[in-house]
């Protein structure tokens, strides 16, 4: 037994042509060599900001790991482990791997992202997860082996990339955490995608938006292009025949897109989620 502690491994991240950490949270108390229990699990993005402020890329984290705690001591939600998965380190590495979708018409956005063409690498990055991931750490952790206790969760672009995931994967994850989601990288594509799902009874599927998100300051207009993306996804999910009472949509005044809003929301969204 211990104190909650977050463990790291690094792994071949296959078929990615990379090697990275995955931190792995385990509550107080959780004997990780007893697979006889095992414990609802989520697998989140950019791991580097989840637990601290010392790898996080701006100075901020969710402390995603105190938020969880604080949940468990109010009976809110059993313990939960968190599989934090790192993202590639640059910024076209991340937006390759968190979208399936190229997009070639970056550089308007050259002064915030630095790239004019990125995405392409989200297909490969979920068979990652999916085929080598997951398996790995159910060996491995006492972590659920059912979908009803499996959550994917994000933000920005990791939010794009778990809804991808999450939907495509409706018999391996129920529950989709989808934050800040960055669904103007590939508007059409994620919206024509999630029209053509079949949507499974259990899934839910958590939405949020702050009303002043942007991924490049120059552009007064992006604030609105988020908000009007969660709409989109919203209606498109509702329309493709998603229960409404498990789709939650959360509009947040005077939120900005950090990690600093992303931990503020954090509790309610997982105690929605998991409760």
């Amino acid at each position: 037994m211990h104190n909650g502690n977050i463990i790291i491994e690094e792994l071949d991240f296959y078929p990615l042509n990379r090697k990275g950490n995955v931190r792995i949270y385990i509550p107080e108390n959780v004997d990780i060599n007893d697979l006889t229990i095992r414990y609802p699990v989520i697998y989140m993005h950019d791991a580097q900001n989840l637990f601290s402020e010392e790898t996080s890329a701006f100075g901020m984290s969710w402390n995603v790991h105190k938020g969880l705690d604080d949940l468990v001591k109010k009976n809110a939600i059993k313990k939960t482990v968190v599989v934090g998965i790192d993202n590639a380190g640059s910024m076209k590495g991340r937006l390759d791997e968190y979208s399936p979708w190229v997009n070639d018409s970056l550089s308007k956005y050259k002064d915030s992202l630095g790239v004019n063409s990125a995405g392409g690498l989200g297909g490969d990055y979920e068979q990652f997860i999916i085929e080598h991931l997951v398996p790995y750490i159910e060996d491995k952790y006492p972590v659920a082996n059912n979908k009803g206790e499996r959550a994917v969760g994000g933000s920005s672009m990791g939010g794009l990339i778990s809804l991808y995931i999450g939907l495509k994967n409706q018999d391996i994850f129920s529950k989709i955490l989808s934050m800040s989601t960055a669904v103007w990288f590939a508007e059409k594509e994620t919206l024509d995608f999630i029209g053509k799902i079949d949507p499974a009874k259990e899934t839910k599927i958590y939405l949020d938006v702050g009303d002043e998100e942007t991924s490049c300051a120059s552009l007064k207009e992006f604030p609105q292009i988020y908000i009007d993306g969660q709409k989109n996804i919203y209606k498109t999910l509702i329309k493709t025949g998603f229960k409404k009472k498990n789709v939650k949509a959360i509009y947040d005044k005077n939120a900005a897109h950090n990690e600093i809003m992303w931990a503020k929301r954090f509790p309610k969204a997982i105690s929605w989620l998991f409760g």
